[in-house]
């Protein structure tokens, strides 16, 4: 019992002379289950809400785990099998699994043991259980042997710490560019993304134009702003920035250059002129 205790962090050698086509297929199945192990449509988390049977379905928060909806056991709980069960899909462990019955892991499903596996039945393992640091205690299970791995998961969206870094869903948002809330840090999209809050005028001499919108929606409006726009005129209007040349001639005087007309010419006068310089006078 002591020597199986400690398989899961022993990690059996292979040399030229042990590297045969069942050890060779046992390595490209645990890179390939690695690999799928975050590409599920589903997952559904065991709650115990019924109490320790795995075959329960109300003792999990979606349904009984299956090929598209991944087993999730928290830290803390655990779950019993005392009649046979198939296992598909992947199964992550952070509670604990006794398993007195029969279990059978079909091909290409998975069992990440980051907790406790106690194992007083019968397991026919077609597919593969990885230790993830986990602890094994019992029978070894039939067909394939255990695998041992540090079983660092990728963070994917479902509220759990999948890469076991103390963060949940840390790169998760919306990750198309051409959403209003586009998340450039994000690496995994969320579902999140919507297009509707930057759907505004994208017109840069409109009135209405909004220079955080990205989606114009055709609100684009050209007239709250018109007006005069030449600073001496006597129509200037300084709200507009869209001249609709209501702007009437200069009349000539004596003094030109006294723009402000107070009868001296001085500071004022030029910062008129500099300020009006460059500005379109209309015909």
């Amino acid at each position: 019992m002591n020597v199986i205790r400690g398989l899961f962090r022993t990690l059996k050698p292979l040399t030229s002379v042990t590297l045969t086509m069942k050890n060779l297929t046992n390595l490209l199945l645990t890179g390939m289950l690695c690999l799928l192990a975050t590409a599920c449509f589903s997952q559904t988390i065991f709650t115990g809400a019924n109490g320790t049977n795995w075959s329960d379905a109300g003792n999990w928060s979606n349904g009984l785990p299956a090929l598209d909806n991944n087993g999730f056991i928290p830290s803390g709980l655990s779950f019993t099998n005392a009649t046979p069960i198939n296992i598909t899909g992947a199964i992550e462990n952070h509670g604990t699994i006794n398993n007195s019955g029969v279990m059978i892991i079909e091909t290409g499903s998975a069992i990440y043991n980051y907790g406790s596996f106690v194992n007083a039945g019968t397991i026919y393992n077609f597919g593969a259980i990885f230790g993830c640091n986990g602890s094994y205690i019992g029978l070894l299970p039939n067909i394939n042997e255990l695998e041992t791995t540090d079983c660092q998961l990728e963070e994917v969206c479902d509220g759990i710490d999948n890469d076991q870094d103390g963060q949940i869903d840390e790169s998760c948002g919306c990750t198309n560019p051409a959403a209003c809330n586009f998340v450039s840090q994000a690496t995994s999209d969320d579902g999140s993304c919507e297009f509707s809050t930057c759907q505004v005028c994208t017109g840069q001499m409109a009135c209405n134009y909004n220079p955080l919108a990205s989606i114009d929606d055709g609100s684009c409006e050209y007239s709250s702003c018109a007006g005069c726009t030449y600073l001496l005129a006597p129509e200037y209007n300084p709200a507009a920035n869209i001249d609709d040349g209501s702007c009437s001639p200069m009349e000539s005087c004596s003094c030109p250059a006294d723009i402000n007309q107070d009868e001296i010419v001085n500071m004022q006068d030029l910062l008129l002129f500099f300020a009006a310089y460059g500005s379109t006078c209309n015909q």
